[in-house]
């Protein structure tokens, strides 16, 4: 990866890190996912990073994903805001960003009743051109 690129990388997680936001998972091209007690090991070809974190405030949710692909030319990030109502997850708000390059970063705040439990499904694309190189899915509680 270029060294602008690595530097951007970083100068965006530690954006992250400033607005001490409560951080999702990470995962990584060499990381352990652990969901509910079950541990396997992630693997990834085209991607090196995805990271999602979501603010529960006052009348709004904030959500912030990034994706930083090592390969394709065009990344994109779908996250569906959902909340648990009646024993389902609804959608609330859907969001997509996309990026001519290997890094993608969505930031979006929704305005919504808070007294509910809410979630963000993250999905995350990786393109070369028109060809879909590799898609991730991963969850923010």
């Amino acid at each position: 990866m270029k060294r602008s690129m690595k530097i951007l990388l970083v100068v965006f997680t530690l954006l992250l890190v400033i607005t001490n936001l409560t951080y999702g998972e990470v995962l990584t091209s060499e990381s352990i996912l652990n969901e509910e007690e079950s541990t396997y090991g992630t693997r990834f070809s085209s991607i090196n990073l995805i990271q999602c974190a979501m603010n529960v405030g006052t009348g709004k949710v904030g959500v912030e994903a990034v994706l930083d692909a090592s390969t394709g030319d065009n990344t994109k990030i779908t996250a569906y805001l959902q909340k648990y109502d009646n024993g389902i997850w609804r959608t609330v708000k859907t969001m997509t960003k996309t990026a001519s390059g290997q890094i993608c970063i969505l930031d979006e705040d929704v305005y919504t009743t808070t007294n509910y439990e809410f979630r963000v499904k993250l999905y995350a694309y990786v393109y070369n051109g028109s060809e879909l190189l590799e898609k991730a899915t991963m969850y923010e509680y």
